[in-house]
């Protein structure tokens, strides 16, 4: 086995018996790569940082499934938001016209 390849592997191997389950906060280790390494930073003190969360990042919208005597006003009670929201959140024209098993979007309470 080439010496490159060995030195990987006991890198690798020694990041596991370190017990990292991640390489969020890996320390430099004893063994340590070589300098013409392209995948294996220098600065192994951390490997990543905490990053705040993009912006973008849409967080999965909450589903209501219309059970049997649900009307819209009812829902939107239990949610938090208005009739309205949740009407244009579902292109509903008639809040009177709800169906039962129909999946519902709920919008975000403002």
């Amino acid at each position: 086995m080439k010496k490159f390849q060995l030195t990987i592997i006991m890198y690798l191997l020694a990041l596991g018996l370190a017990g990292c389950s991640s390489q969020k906060g890996v320390q430099k280790s004893a063994v340590t790569a070589p300098e013409n390494s392209a995948f294996i930073s220098e600065n192994t003190e951390t490997v990543e940082k905490d990053k705040p969360e993009p912006e973008n990042m849409a967080v999965k919208p909450v589903i209501h499934v219309v059970k049997k005597g649900e009307s819209l006003w009812v829902i939107a009670k239990q949610y938090g938001v208005t009739v309205k929201a949740i009407a244009e959140a579902n292109n509903i024209t008639n809040s009177n016209m709800i169906k039962i098993n129909q999946k519902l979007i709920i919008p975000e309470k403002k």
